[in-house]
């Protein structure tokens, strides 16, 4: 059945709209300077339109952006806020695997969501109004219910999908989380190779992170899973970058899996990135001669010295985003190709300028003496411009002649201008005209190998390098003797486990900060406002006790009193925490004096302070304390870890100590066992039978 999308989403009239490149910019549309749970309020009040359908009982927002690909109807942005109450999961699993167990549990949560078909996003969530719950399913098209035992909608056609489950999908494009604190969790992101028809990853993470920026949120975490044909792209771009990918906003290491630590992290990339190619090609000789001519024929594309696995890594995943997706049509005999491929015509040839003839063929024949004279088989466009300037010492006339110069004829060779994929710097090089035969959209192919190669038999090598380097390498060949270039290669297999496990990533994106001060090194800000980190004395009934919990921020004016900062505390742990909803402030033990006294002077901006009250729920009976719930089980694994990771876990079934299948020796393809023992329950039984 077909659906008429352009009439789902039609603009109405006086409806917001947002661009989408630039939505979060700064005054667009506005700026924010307090607390994420008052920025996010005040965000939905002027820039969201209130939904009038909810989602599985939660209020709903909606934003549309303007995309330039898209002018028949915008992208929407639906913003959910799920009160913790009303959840079905009210504890928050993300917070557990990012080491956040210790937060309190928030009041309510802010989801942010572009769907996967955002044309039919109002559709999609309108839905949820016409399902009501959980269990219930319905049509996306029609809205009406679908019976339990119905696949399609019997009068539409239309695949039924369940009710209330917009919020645990997994195939948005956007979707991301904040609780009521300023912390959050990226929960998806998916580009055009998922699916989206309009938007690149790349841009809907702009978006995200302006989005954060401008609510001023605290943390995000993200957890790192992506993958390309098998390969885990953490793996890929950490070896040719140096980071994971989301590195490019200011995610960093967040909690590593298996005790690894952000010193092991930065360690594995450092050693598996550096390898010499020299020596891998020396351990790989006459046992593997793929992996040599992978590494020969991207040399000899690259046309420099690539010196290790990720120079040879990054090189090959930034010429696949240049390439076509098949190779070039082959080399043609036809004599006619050539006029069509290079300019034979001298650059006087109908380009009008300042300069005589006979000046601009004197700064060509200069230009290309200086390419013939270059030991490199390239030159950046500077080092060409200062090798002239020797004999001309007109610059205007050498940067008209080298912006004329690209393809172009000069006596027997055809000069190239190109940027280099890696260094991003213009270069110029030359070639034998006899050589030339032909170029396709742009991409010379005169070189027999670049005539065979294209984005899929990139992505073929690379997938080829990363299963029988990265991820299988087997670090001696058998009957040879140890050398230090073996000895140097063996450092693969643990340096990739580690990178494989971390994939937790936070960015602190300074939310206790006005936008200003969190955008300087030095936190140099103007405002007046007298921000404080408050943080109240917890009466922790668990043993061991659990960390203190991240303070929260409140926002007064400069002639703000001790009263003032009392009540503002007050209010915005009672709106902020599940078990604070009768919080009240008795004192402030830092602070000395009356409540009429004034805070300036006693207390500077940015300052700490804690606060001592009552109407804490901490009973037994309250699950709803801290993200990571009741926790009531113990973690004590040999690799070190003491808390849940996210990774998979069996319990001892004499002392109950949870511990990973993996370091457990059963590999996590393996079923869990009916009976398992820890070694340490292990060797106390066997030696008691003794």
């Amino acid at each position: 059945m077909s659906m008429n999308f352009e009439n789902c989403q039609k603009r109405k009239r006086g409806e917001k709209m947002f661009d989408f490149h630039t939505f979060g910019d700064p005054g667009c549309p506005a700026d924010y300077d307090g607390p994420f749970r008052n920025n996010i309020r005040a965000f939905l009040d002027k820039c969201a339109e209130r939904q009038p359908y909810n989602v599985d009982g939660n209020s709903s927002w909606l934003i549309n952006l303007q995309h330039q690909s898209i002018h028949k109807y915008p992208i929407p942005i639906y913003v959910v806020e799920e009160h913790i109450l009303n959840s079905p999961n009210p504890h928050c699993n993300h917070c557990r695997c990012i080491g956040w167990s210790h937060h309190l549990v928030s009041s309510r949560r802010y989801h942010f969501i572009i769907t996967a078909t955002p044309e039919i996003g109002e559709r999609l969530f309108g839905m949820v109004a016409a399902g009501g719950s959980f269990g219930v399913r319905v049509c996306p098209n029609c809205h009406g219910r679908v019976s339990s035992n119905q696949y399609n909608c019997l009068t539409c056609g239309e695949k039924a999908v369940e009710a209330g489950r917009i919020l645990f999908m997994h195939n948005h494009l956007l979707h991301g989380m904040l609780h009521c604190n300023g912390f959050g969790h990226l929960l998806c992101i998916n580009g055009r190779e998922k699916g989206s028809k309009y938007a690149s990853g790349r841009e809907i993470m702009d978006l995200w992170d302006r989005i954060c920026i401008m609510l001023r949120a605290r943390k995000v975490s993200v957890e790192d899973v992506a993958k390309k044909r098998s390969m885990e792209f953490r793996l890929l771009h950490c070896v040719a970058y140096g980071e994971s990918w989301y590195g490019r906003w200011g995610y960093r290491f967040g909690h590593g899996s298996f005790g690894v630590t952000q010193q092991m992290y930065t360690k594995a990339m450092e050693v598996i990135r550096g390898i010499p190619l020299t020596v891998m090609l020396q351990h790989f000789e006459g046992i593997d001669p793929e992996i040599s001519r992978i590494v020969g024929m991207y040399q000899t594309i690259s046309g420099q010295a690539l010196q290790s696995i990720g120079d040879l890594v990054r090189f090959m995943l930034e010429l696949k985003s240049r390439l076509p997706l098949q190779a070039p049509p082959a080399p043609s005999n036809n004599k006619n190709v050539q006029a069509q491929t290079v300019n034979p015509n001298p650059i006087t040839a109908g380009t009008p300028c300042r300069w005589s003839v006979k000046r601009l063929e004197l700064a060509t024949q200069v230009i290309v003496e200086a390419l013939k004279n270059c030991e490199k088989r390239r030159m950046s466009r500077q080092d060409v411009r200062d090798a002239a300037r020797v004999y001309i010492g007109d610059t205007g006339l050498l940067d008209f002649v080298l912006k004329s110069l690209a393809n172009r004829i000069v006596g027997g060779y055809v000069v190239r201008r190109a940027v280099n994929p890696l260094t991003k710097v213009l270069e110029y090089s030359i070639e034998d005209v006899n050589t030339v035969v032909t170029t396709w959209k742009g991409i010379s192919v005169m070189d027999p190998v670049l005539c065979q190669i294209g984005r899929t038999e990139v992505l073929r090598d690379t997938v080829y390098l990363y299963k029988h380097v990265l991820e299988n390498y087997k670090p001696a060949r058998k009957g040879a003797k140890a050398t230090s270039n073996n000895n140097v290669l063996a450092g693969i297999p643990s340096a990739t486990r580690i990178i494989l496990d971390t994939k937790q990533l936070i960015k602190d994106y300074k939310g206790e900060m006005t936008r200003k001060g969190a955008n300087n090194d030095w936190a140099i800000d103007d405002d007046e406002m007298l921000r404080v980190m408050c943080s109240v004395v917890l009466p922790d009934v668990q043993s061991p006790p659990r960390p203190p919990p991240p303070a929260d921020m409140v926002v007064l004016p400069p002639h703000a009193t001790v009263g003032d900062l009392k009540k503002e505390a007050e209010r915005a742990m009672r709106e902020t925490y599940i078990i604070m909803h009768s919080f009240k402030v008795e004192s402030i033990p830092d602070l000395d004096g009356d409540d009429d006294d004034l805070l300036f002077g006693a207390i500077e901006s940015g300052s700490s302070v804690m606060i001592q009250g009552t109407g804490i729920d901490m009973s037994i009976s309250t699950d709803l304390r801290y993200e990571g719930g009741s926790d009531n089980w113990t973690v004590d694994c040999p690799c070190g870890t003491k808390d849940d990771d996210g990774e998979r876990m069996i319990a001892c079934d004499m002392c109950e100590v949870w511990q990973h299948t993996r370091c457990g020796g059963i590999s996590d393809m393996d079923p869990i066992p009916q009976l398992f023992l820890c070694n340490r329950c292990g060797v106390g039984l066997f030696q008691a039978m003794l």
